[in-house]
């Protein structure tokens, strides 16, 4: 049912007037819905750079692109623009060197992340730009994005393979690119262009993931160029991406439900976590499970099949994280019948893939070309024999790679990368894709390299211990003499528990579980007026040790991302945190405060939400642990109108959704 807005009669008489009337969709009161940007003119010579504010920062940047040719060999023909972001250094002398950092997937881009590296490399800021570059067909490098199946009136269609063949094959011939020009080669040879555009003689590299792949090449093709070079979960040429995945995600179970029996608290909370995850596969192989949640994304009650392969899966992206850890509550959970916290993370995770969180053809042009056809079936079954994850993986990307076109690679292509350049690899003990035992591999052939393992920890861990590592290793170009001491003190890891069991008069809340702490990723809604204005956000709680409290809140119909929260604080049941974002554009400056309690069972934050005199209610509920990967919000859709009033008036005269009212005076 549409809700009518009425218009000022002196607003309308302005509409007739205006240049411009965008309709979208609400967003925080007090505040208008943000126009992006004009993007920057593309650089074609040199490197005029031109400021601008990334989502979810508030400080300053300098963003544009370099031209390229796709097809380097021919010589000419298809341009496509590299995106380029410079975060500058915080000091006065920056040190003419700066730091290159390359995401991960492959298919991530570096440029979405730029909240993630701009804290991560707080400490190498304070002497050096930071550079991020998006790898051709990712972020803003002409993504090569792969339409899935699936929609909100259709959940159950993202919860199919992850490389649905016929998807594949329509994407690739809706592409607009050589799909054969989208390998790491191609992409170092991209980053080459940009270090000379920006005038850089010398740079140091940060590869993330599969990034580290890029960096070793890179510093195997241009070796003079490179002062220092990080490996942050090292992913050599020859790895065969995913052939490990069965075994190392195997190795990574079987240490962190070792590290649940070690613990009193776990062990006492989920006993014989690995005869009932046996049962539960078993029950599985018999036949998929039905299960009915409420869609975190509509909020409407969905029903949902799990068949074993995606049960599979979520167990495996679970695996990633570094916060409170939830594999073991979704065994016991599983056991009991209940897949209901699974299945909304699940759903939640395949909806971002398919939103374009990954460039998949992307990783397809990368994989298809360097490792998926050296993969041997019998070497794959071997492999995975004895695993939770078995080799549907491998299965499905052979399968997506036989109708993707396949790029060249040079001879010796896949033999090691050998370097006297200074060279940090960093590894998390259990990380279930790249696990210490490939750091090793890679420091063999790098005579001037450290390997520093983190005990407990996982994929691309981002602690304070990280940071002070990566800024003591970059400041002083060499690995001799870094101390890597705190890597060996990590803290246990944390376990997800169920609530303390209710007094006898008490009522247990349906599928109770997860801690008692405020820790972790909460998804939920501000009631400006119920059931017809309530905005939705997504807010991290993180305990930083000595340093207390911190987090993050996304706030979609903004489309803005990791939004820092100040004045964390967190007294037993009590949290209450602020946001305090400058106004930008033609968004307004946000100044509000949460005043909340957590629920006894630990699954709930509610209470007040404070802004500009106005108080509102509020609602969060636990959807995940902190430091997970979360969806990239999606700005929200913009209509414009001509100047005349006719589309205007149709649109307050039929059957929409809500509709919010933007208006750009222009003096045109």
């Amino acid at each position: 049912m549409q809700d009518f807005l009425i218009v000022p009669n002196q607003i309308v008489k302005l509409l007739w007037k205006t240049a411009r009337v965008l309709i979208c969709a609400a967003g925080l009161v007090a505040s208008v819905s943000p126009v992006a940007a004009a993007e920057p003119a593309p650089i074609r010579q040199g490197a005029a750079l031109s400021p601008c504010t990334l989502p979810g920062s508030e400080e300053p940047a300098r963003c544009g692109t370099v031209e390229v040719l796709e097809n380097r060999q021919a010589r000419a023909g298809r341009k496509i623009d590299i995106k380029v972001v410079v975060l500058p250094a915080q000091g006065s002398s920056p040190a003419p060197d700066p730091l290159f950092a390359l995401a991960g997937g492959p298919g991530e881009s570096s440029t979405a992340a730029a909240r993630i590296f701009a804290q991560l490399l707080e400490g190498v800021r304070r002497d050096r730009d930071v550079i991020l570059v998006d790898l051709r067909g990712t972020g803003g490098s002409n993504p090569l994005h792969c339409p899935l199946p699936g929609s909100d009136d259709d959940p159950q269609g993202y919860l199919g393979d992850l490389l649905p063949i016929e998807a594949i094959r329509d994407c690739r011939k809706r592409l607009n690119a050589d799909l054969t020009r989208y390998t790491t080669l191609d992409a170092v040879a991209d980053l080459e262009e940009v270090r000379a555009a920006l005038g850089y003689e010398r740079i140091n590299l940060y590869g993330v993931s599969y990034g580290s792949r890029a960096v070793l090449v890179y510093l195997r093709s241009h070796p003079g160029r490179v002062r220092s070079a990080i490996l942050h979960g090292a992913v050599p040429t020859d790895m065969k991406v995913p052939l490990h995945y069965a075994e190392d995600a195997q190795r990574s179970l079987d240490l962190l439900l070792a590290a649940c029996e070690a613990d009193a608290a776990c062990r006492a909370a989920y006993p014989g976590l690995r005869a009932k995850l046996a049962a539960v596969e078993k029950r599985l192989a018999a036949a998929p499970v039905d299960v009915e949640i409420e869609d975190p994304r509509t909020k409407r009650r969905v029903r949902l099949r799990i068949p074993l392969p995606l049960f599979r899966e979520e167990l495996r992206w679970r695996l990633y994280g570094e916060g409170e850890n939830v594999v073991p509550s979704y065994i016991e959970r599983a056991h009991e019948g209940d897949f209901s916290a699974l299945a909304a993370s699940l759903l939640r995770q395949r909806r971002a893939l398919a939103a374009g969180a990954l460039s998949l053809g992307t990783l397809l042009s990368v994989t298809c070309a360097e490792d998926v056809p050296f993969i041997d079936a019998a070497e794959a079954r071997r492999r995975a024999q004895g695993s939770f994850l078995g080799t549907d993986r491998v299965d499905q990307q052979v399968r997506a790679c036989s109708v993707w076109p396949r790029g060249k690679l040079p001879s010796g292509y896949h033999e090691p990368v050998r370097s006297e350049v200074p060279v940090l690899l960093i590894s998390g003990e259990r990380d279930p894709v790249t696990p210490p035992r490939w750091g090793e591999q890679v420091a063999r052939h790098l005579p001037n390299s450290r390997h520093v393992v983190f005990r407990g920890g996982s994929h691309s861990g981002r602690s304070p211990c990280v940071r002070q590592i990566l800024s003591d290793f970059v400041g002083r170009g060499t690995a001799g003499g870094l101390d890597d001491s705190c890597a060996e003190q990590a803290p246990p890891v944390a376990f997800a528990l169920p609530a303390a069991k209710p007094a006898a008069s008490e009522t247990p809340a349906a599928g109770a579980a997860l801690s008692s702490g405020p820790e972790g990723l909460w998804e939920g809604v501000i009631f400006i007026q119920r059931g017809w204005l309530e905005v939705e956000l997504l807010v991290e709680l993180m305990q930083g040790g000595a340093a207390g409290w911190a987090g993050s809140v996304d706030l979609p119909s903004q489309g803005l991302q990791y939004v820092p929260l100040s004045q964390v604080a967190v007294d037993r049941r009590k949290v209450s945190f602020e946001i305090h974002r400058p106004a930008e554009g033609a968004m307004a400056a946000i100044d509000a405060r949460f005043e909340g309690a957590l629920s006894e069972d630990g699954r709930t934050i509610s209470g007040k939400f404070l802004e500009e005199g106005k108080t509102f209610d509020f609602a969060l509920q636990r959807i995940g642990e902190a430091g997970v990967e979360r969806p990239i919000p999606v700005h929200p859709d913009l209509r414009l109108l001509a100047d005349r009033g006719e589309e205007l008036k149709a649109l307050f005269n039929q059957e929409q959704d809500k509709l919010r009212l933007v208006l750009l005076l222009s003096p045109t």
